[in-house]
């Protein structure tokens, strides 16, 4: 039986985004500075997650919220410099 873990950086670079960005899908949930709910407690996590067994869709557009306080060995971030 394979060994369900996270894929390591560039493991498929074939699947680069239209924005010249790799790995957002399947290796960890991303957590976003954008609010899932109307309420604002649960900030969206998007990406899908080896950890999810296919609950949630593989893709950036897929998510579910996780509380700001949450930690989880698939919850991951992502650093963003915009170049002017």
């Amino acid at each position: 039986m394979q060994e369900v873990a996270a894929e390591p950086v560039l493991r498929y670079p074939i699947d680069e985004s239209v924005y010249g960005i790799f790995d957002t899908s399947g290796s960890a949930l991303e957590w976003l500075d954008t609010w899932w709910d109307q309420n604002q407690t649960e900030r969206f996590s998007g990406g899908g997650s080896w950890a999810q067994g296919g609950s949630i869709p593989a893709k950036p557009t897929s998510g579910l919220g996780i509380r700001p306080n949450e930690t989880s060995m698939e919850t991951s971030f992502r650093l963003v410099l915009e170049m002017d």
